[in-house]
């Protein structure tokens, strides 16, 4: 379950980093 959220976390950084950059 934490191997999920972390991969969540990562992922869903890159997205809004992408946004925002």
């Amino acid at each position: 379950m934490f191997e999920l959220v972390d991969w969540l976390e990562t992922n869903l950084g890159k997205i809004l980093k992408s946004k925002s950059a």
